[in-house]
């Protein structure tokens, strides 16, 4: 692809072992269907101090935090604010960089995100008809307009060009190139889960309780925010029967779960639970 053909929307430079800690902790809650295309990606929100990311498969949320270290600077488009990319292609990401143990390098490794729009030519087949074709004068993706050829019936002029959207990850940690990546962004859905204002309101929401239930498959997910990390789960839900159970770790994690809610009459099995216990653990001889 030519150069006139392509252009750099935006760059960041993030640490290293920040951005694949938030990779780590936040993937596991994203969708692992790609038919639900809605939450079948993790989304990168780029703000000039920070770039949040944030998952949800609408039975658990998580955002996680990034420093942002070289910020975009002032030529970069003022609306292209997220990245979507795939789960898939989440997992390239951390597969191909690995955070370096700290005896090896005396510096921060760092990270460089490039959003990158490319020119592709669109191809007309003969079961298209010329008033079919779809019109790429302006399109558009949200905040952000790209001008494109029109269509034109003469069989000689320049084809139809449609934009196509990339993010390139590149290791920009010493003078010698390292390790570069380059993936397809994820077009957006309208019906993509705004993780930032779902676990707001959780956090608006006063008062705690103090029995719920999470299930296995859902505690497993933020287990991998404690290992990304290293840092103990804090979790917490407000006495609220809509309300999801609030999950931390450390100051840069942060997620939301549907807990289980429990009838009075299995709350009061629990307590008889509980007091069964109490009274076999007056059996067991104490280790002196």
């Amino acid at each position: 692809m030519s150069a006139d053909l392509s252009a750099t929307i935006l760059s960041v430079t993030v640490g290293t072992e920040d951005m694949l800690r938030a990779f780590g902790a936040v993937l596991p809650h994203a969708s692992k269907r790609a038919e639900h295309a809605h939450a079948y990606r993790l989304r990168c929100h780029l703000d000039p101090a920070a770039i949040t990311v944030t998952a949800s498969d609408g039975y658990s949320a998580a955002a996680a935090r990034v420093a942002v270290i070289v910020p975009a600077d002032e030529t970069s488009d003022p609306h292209a604010r997220h990245i979507d990319l795939s789960p898939a292609d989440v997992a390239k990401v951390l597969a191909v960089f690995k955070v370096k143990k700290k005896d090896d390098v005396d510096t921060q490794a760092l990270l460089q995100l490039r959003l990158v729009v490319e020119m592709h030519p669109v191809e007309n087949t003969d079961d298209t008809a010329d008033g079919d074709r779809p019109d790429y004068e302006q399109l558009e993706r949200p905040g952000l307009t790209v001008v494109a050829e029109s269509t034109a019936p003469d069989p000689d002029a320049e084809p139809d060009l449609a934009p196509v959207f990339y993010v390139h990850f590149a290791d920009v940690s010493g003078m010698i190139p390292g390790e570069t990546l380059e993936l397809p962004m994820l077009p957006p859905h309208d019906h993509a889960p705004n993780v930032p204002r779902m676990i707001s309101r959780e956090l608006a929401v006063e008062g705690s309780v103090e029995s719920f239930g999470i299930s296995p498959d859902l505690i497993t997910r933020f287990t991998a925010a404690a290992k990304a990390y290293g840092s103990n789960l804090i979790a917490s839900v407000a006495d609220d029967e809509a309300a999801m159970v609030v999950v931390r770790c450390g100051e840069d994690f942060i997620g939301a779960a549907h807990p289980e809610r429990y009838s009075d009459l299995s709350k009061a099995a629990q307590r008889d639970w509980l007091l069964a216990w109490r009274e076999q653990f007056q059996f067991v001889p104490d280790e002196t």
